[in-house]
């Protein structure tokens, strides 16, 4: 499944569980930072390291950090001082992963010696492009930036953004199509939403419930007008509020899960 390729506009709207089109979150959007945790000390250093779960359980960081933009090397954030005095600052921003280029550079920072424990500095991860995704089949068992983010331990906000392409398959099968396509080019494009279960095991969502100290889930979704038209039996965005559910009975209640559809196409 391809995604469209016309930007159509990006205005936001947030959505309840009982108004789809107003805005509204589930739970205490606004939650108090949670104080708890763990110092400990950085090599021979001494130095304390940012506690656990210093990330407020409400709205995420608006700070952000492109890792498109960062040279694994020599991190432009390093030049705010030495690393000891820049890992509580990065507990307040949100790290920005677009691409396997961005995830490969963040693995490279985590690695380094530069900056030790930068793992458990990071508490907020936004995935813009996880629609992307080309989903679990065939020899992809996994959703390999998913599992890379069990491995941070004070990860306590998560955005990702999905498209209503990728929340639909085609209806008719390829010998269907070809067959239609000569009498009904438009019917011959129909398509038809995926269920739940579906839509978890092609983006290895299940893989969210790993993370353990997780407060805040932040789900943005595309609602084409392509899509829409190509999906006249039934709603291409009906799957994306069952999704809450489905995630908030995962995470078993502890996880304020918001979603947010963007009008149009993708950035």
């Amino acid at each position: 499944m391809t995604s469209p390729n016309t930007n159509r506009g990006n205005r936001r709207n947030t959505i309840s569980s009982t108004n789809r089109r107003n805005t509204t979150g589930t739970g205490n959007r606004r939650g108090s930072a949670n104080t708890r945790g763990r110092r400990s000390s950085a090599n021979a250093a001494n130095v304390n390291t940012p506690r656990a779960n210093t990330a407020p359980a409400g709205l995420p960081p608006t700070e952000l950090i492109l890792l498109s933009q960062v040279d694994a090397t020599q991190p432009n954030f390093l030049s705010l001082g030495d690393w000891q005095n820049v890992l509580q600052p990065l507990t307040k921003k949100t790290f920005v992963l677009e691409n396997a280029v961005d995830l490969e550079t963040l693995s490279k920072l985590i690695k380094s010696s530069n900056i030790p424990r930068l793992d458990h500095a990071i508490t907020s991860i936004s995935l813009p492009k996880l629609f992307w995704f080309s989903g679990v089949r065939g020899s992809r068992t996994e959703n390999e930036t998913l599992e890379f983010l069990t491995e941070l331990p004070a990860l306590t906000h998560l955005q990702i953004t999905l498209h209503t392409a990728g929340l639909t398959k085609a209806k008719w099968s390829e010998f269907q199509q070809n067959s239609i396509e000569q009498y009904d080019v438009v019917k011959s494009k129909q398509r038809v939403p995926l269920t739940v279960d579906e839509v978890v095991q092609f983006y290895d969502l299940q893989k969210i419930c790993k993370y353990n100290h997780l407060r805040f889930l932040r789900i943005q979704c595309y609602d084409s007008a392509i899509v829409r038209q190509q999906t006249p039996s039934a709603d291409p965005l009906a799957v994306f509020f069952e999704l809450r559910e489905w995630l908030t009975s995962a995470m078993q209640g502890r996880t304020v899960v918001d979603l947010v559809v963007n009008p149009g196409e993708r950035e």
